[in-house]
């Protein structure tokens, strides 16, 4: 050690790794160690105890600063084996089995193969750690033979070093014989000592990395392993054996007679030496607890040992099964220690993905066959075939019975009828043979007049809106002509009236029901066809529009601080008129004047074309969905969208939908009334051009001047400000403040007035979410609730 600090004093440091530099300083300070005080046996407990303490196996030791590799240079630092100058080290990294280290190799966990010293016991156990040096050679000269050159090699297997001289003549003979050993074997070298040092070397390591050795190349290097075995063992177990438990892990049970014939072989020397005890016996102990024994005894038929030690055992000797319990008694509760569990889930997924990878080459091996893709594609075809044969066999079936249905429906029909039978909880399917024999007698459903007996449906209301406005009109005898013409209102299916020559009718009034059919499940066309068809004398029931004198206001409704019913009553009944807010798309940062409004089944906002298209864009457009559409609402707080668009949240919420969310805002009195003028200068000028392009058409009469177009363009205008005129009724409901007003208050007052308007929008509209929540649950016959996705139809006897 001494020579070996000369030399360091003299050389660079910095040649080496900078985490072996310090190393290089101080070897002895890096394991501990007194340089004056330490011997060959106190440095190899050091190292193994460094080693077992850096081995993942095992759990309660605590951690050491030095890195495996750091550990194993200091090692052979102190030891001799890797010596000064550094440059002389750096160049022997590469080439030096010194340094190719892990902590695992000191544990004798290898098992033999072939023959060896003792070809009798397949039990005996080495280790890894195991480098071989070409440290010199010697010629011998004898008188009549050929010169012979021996070769000196440096052994170091588990921290015991001895030399060895050899002929080239003896690795021959290893060569010959570990050929009938082994099916791969590196090749012979020519005579040069450090090549076959490497591959003594290269034999080890091949067979380590299998987790076997050779017997015969252990007797070669003159190692005695089998006492490597015994005494390394022990030194281990020592380490190991602790009597509290480490942390996290619980107690095992090992049998006795097995430990009996352990501690004979780890203590046994000289002519006294046992063998192995083989694999852990503990089927015994499993057989006497199947048997339901309650006087296993300890320290007799079994003992009780930490996990270090029996993963120790289990490691080098094998065997089981396992019995782990969480006290030091074989009758207390089962436990596993934590390590052990991820070594049994790293198992499992480790087998599992073995298996998958090994199905999937088989796959791919398989698929590269041409005779097995022709099989493939056969058993293809047959089975796309008989499934091709079950689906039109079942259909076959299904229509077959489909017929025998309808038929025997329409003979219990005409016998009912003859009967005069008809029972009311089949009202629905006497609906469903009314259609189908209505096609078949080629009479449309439009067409199809209403007989005595008929089966109609209803749609009930999802949400109740209060108007009591209902009248009833009977026409006797028109000679074929009604007394006024009725019109689709836009976005709904809904007739009303549209013109009258009869002042009994109120014009906007809404055709609820034709001689007790109601119109709400029917199409607008079907509702046409009902009044032409329809027998006299026709009874109409119909709803008078709201008044706008009925309609709140958003001030008035805020007004209403009394009862919370009745302003929630008071605000649908606004709603079902209209109120003017801005749509915001989601696409762009382009914004809209609309109109939301609610039925009572259906909620529906207006949308305008984009003016920059050619077409009608200025006609007006509608978007709705049914109520049980709409999810909840969200304020302008919590919506991302008012967020990425940057819009004052007061102003602003979100209705979400099933399929989308709708951005509105509440706009200002004064910013209201800008985007009407906005919006009314647009579709002024896409008329006039409207109408300026319906002159220039060879099948109308080209005007000889542009007065034509501009009459035109000015009736349009005339129309349009018609329209705004209506929309300013509902405009003006969105807010009763003038102007002037507004001008007399502070900025902040009107800002937080209209906040607290787009506030109470906002619950209100929360409200009704409630209130159509409660009519889309409802609860079957078994008892189970269940949520609605359309209106409720009801099914009642027409009697004419």
């Amino acid at each position: 050690c001494s020579s070996f600090v000369i030399i360091m004093s003299n050389d660079d440091i910095k040649l080496l790794p900078i985490h072996l530099q310090a190393i290089y300083k101080s070897p002895y300070k890096a394991l501990g160690l007194d340089a004056d005080n330490t011997d060959i046996s106190l440095l190899r407990d050091t190292f193994r105890k460094n080693c077992i303490a850096l081995i993942p196996h095992f759990a309660g030791f605590s951690k050491i600063k030095l890195t495996e590799a750091q550990l194993n240079f200091a090692y052979h630092l102190v030891r001799g084996t890797i010596k000064g100058p550094t440059q002389k080290i750096v160049e022997s990294m590469e080439d030096s089995t010194y340094f190719d280290f892990h902590a695992t190799y000191i544990l004798p966990i290898l098992r033999p193969i072939g023959t060896g010293k003792d070809s009798n016991s397949k039990d005996y156990r080495a280790c890894r750690m195991l480098s071989i040096a070409n440290v010199d050679y010697r010629t011998t000269i004898s008188y009549g033979i050929f010169p012979k050159t021996i070769y000196i090699f440096d052994v170091h297997y588990v921290m015991r070093r001895h030399k060895i001289e050899k002929e080239y003549q003896s690795f021959q003979l290893l060569h010959k014989e570990l050929g009938d050993e082994l099916l791969a074997l590196p090749l012979l070298p020519n005579s040069d000592g450090h090549q076959l040092a490497e591959y003594l070397m290269r034999i080890h390591i091949m067979l380590a990395s299998k987790g076997v050795f050779s017997p015969r190349l252990m007797q070669f290097l003159d190692i005695d392993y089998e006492k490597v075995q015994t005494e390394e063992e022990g030194a281990i177990i020592q380490l190991l054996d602790t009597p509290i438990r480490p942390p996290n892990t619980v107690w095992y049970m090992i049998d006795d007679s097995w430990l009996i014939k352990w501690r004979k072989f780890v203590t046994g020397r000289g002519p006294r030496r046992y063998l192995p005890p083989g694999k852990i016996t503990n089927h015994t102990l499993v057989q006497q607890l199947a048997l339901n024994r309650k006087d296993i005894a300890i320290a007799k038929e079994y003992r009780c040992i930490n996990f270090n030690v029996w993963r120790f055992y289990e490691l080098v000797h094998g065997g089981g099964p396992i019995i782990a319990r969480q006290e030091q008694d074989i009758y207390s509760p089962k436990g596993i220690s934590f390590i052990h569990a991820i070594i049994l889930v790293q198992t499992r997924i480790r087998i599992y993905l073995s298996k998958k990878e090994r199905i999937l080459l088989y796959m791919k091996r398989l698929s590269t066959c041409q005779v097995a893709k022709a099989v493939i594609v056969e058993a293809s075809k047959e089975n796309v075939r008989a499934q091709a044969e079950q689906i039109l066999s079942t259909q076959r079936a299904i229509r077959v019975k489909r017929n025998l249905d309808l038929a025997a429906q329409f003979t219990q029909n005409l016998w009912r009828l003859k009967k005069k039978y008809l029972l009311e909880e089949n009202l629905e399917v006497k609906r469903k043979e009314q259609e189908v024999f209505s096609k078949v007698k080629g009479l449309s459903k439009d067409a199809q007049r209403v007989s005595d007996g008929a089966v109609i449906s209803d749609l009930q209301p999802i949400v109740h809106i209060g108007n009591t406005n209902l009248y009833i009109r009977v026409i006797r005898d028109g000679l074929g002509v009604l007394p006024f013409s009725i019109s689709q209102r836009p976005g709904t299916e809904e007739a009303v009236i549209a013109a009258s020559s009869d002042e009994n009718y109120v014009i906007g009034s809404k055709i609820l029901s034709i001689n007790d059919f109601p119109t709400d499940p029917i199409r607008y066309e079907e509702v046409k066809s009902r009044l032409v068809c329809a027998t006299y004398p026709i009874v109409l029931k119909l709803q008078k529009p709201l008044r706008d004198a009925f309609v709140p206001t958003l001030d008035g409704v805020m007004a209403l601080s009394g009862d919370a019913i009745v302003r929630f009553n008071a605000f649908k009944i606004l709603l079902s008129k209209g109120i003017s807010l801005v749509k915001h798309n989601n696409g762009n940062l382009s914004h809209h004047l609309t109109v939301l409004k609610i039925s009572d089944k259906e909620l529906f906002y207006r949308s305008r074309a984009d003016p920059r298209k050619g077409g009608e864009g200025f006609d007006e457009q509608w978007t709705k969905f049914s109520l049980f559409h709409l999810k909840y609402v969200l304020d302008g707080a919590d919506s991302d969208s008012v967020k990425r668009k940057f819009l004052n949240p007061r102003h602003c919420f979100e209705l979400i939908t099933e399929e989308r969310g709708v951005l509105f805002e509440l706009p200002t009195p004064h910013r209201l009334h800008q985007l009407q003028r906005e919006e009314k200068e647009t579709v002024n000028r896409r008329r006039a051009a409207q109408a300026a392009a319906n002159l220039k058409k060879p099948t109308t009469p080209v005007a000889t001047d542009l007065g034509t177009a501009a009459a035109l363009s000015a009736a349009a205008s005339q129309d349009y400000e018609w329209e705004q005129e209506k929309d300013n009724n509902v405009n003006s409901r969105n807010s009763i403040v003038s102007t002037s007003s507004l001008g007399s208050a502070s900025g902040s007052s009107a800002d937080a007035t209209h906040a607290a308007k787009c506030k109470l929008l906002v619950d209100s509209l929360r409200q009704l979410v409630n209130e159509i929540r409660g009519s889309q649950i409802f609860v079957d016959k078994q008892g189970m609730p269940i949520r609605r996705v359309a209106a409720k139809v009801t099914f009642r006897k027409l009697d004419g």
